[in-house]
């Protein structure tokens, strides 16, 4: 199946085992999407590998880890982003604008919604 989805989308390289991914010197970033208690453990070697990292929330299971993940990132100099997907969203950039001239005072509390039409993925 995987080698379908590649033909289809025309990707040359396709791996069953991410360590043997991360050894790609072509590789210049991952986005981790695995499950999330798996998340610290790959964003950290992907980091180590010298790529830079989208990790899917949650970033981690725990502030231990998650602090991990950021000291390991700042340590090797690579980008560590996790994927919101509203954050570049017309309306939300227009948001940080609003929030960036200061239109709004100092900010304490802040609380967002999202409405999925069709639930959760697998939920």
């Amino acid at each position: 199946m995987p080698e379908e989805f590649a033909q289809k989308f025309e990707v040359k390289h396709i791996y069953s085992d991410y360590d043997e991914m991360l050894k790609d010197e072509n590789l210049d970033a991952v986005s981790v999407c695995v499950w999330n208690y798996d998340h610290a453990s790959v964003a950290i070697k992907a980091l180590k590998a010298g790529k830079h990292v989208l990790c899917e929330k949650p970033l981690a299971i725990n502030l231990k880890e998650a602090e991990e993940i950021y000291r390991v990132a700042k340590e090797c100099g690579k980008i560590l982003m996790v994927g919101f997907v509203k954050r570049f969203f017309k309306n939300t950039m227009v948001l940080k604008e609003f929030i960036d001239k200061g239109d709004f005072g100092d900010i304490y509390f802040a609380k967002g919604t999202y409405v999925r039409r069709f639930g959760n993925p697998g939920g």
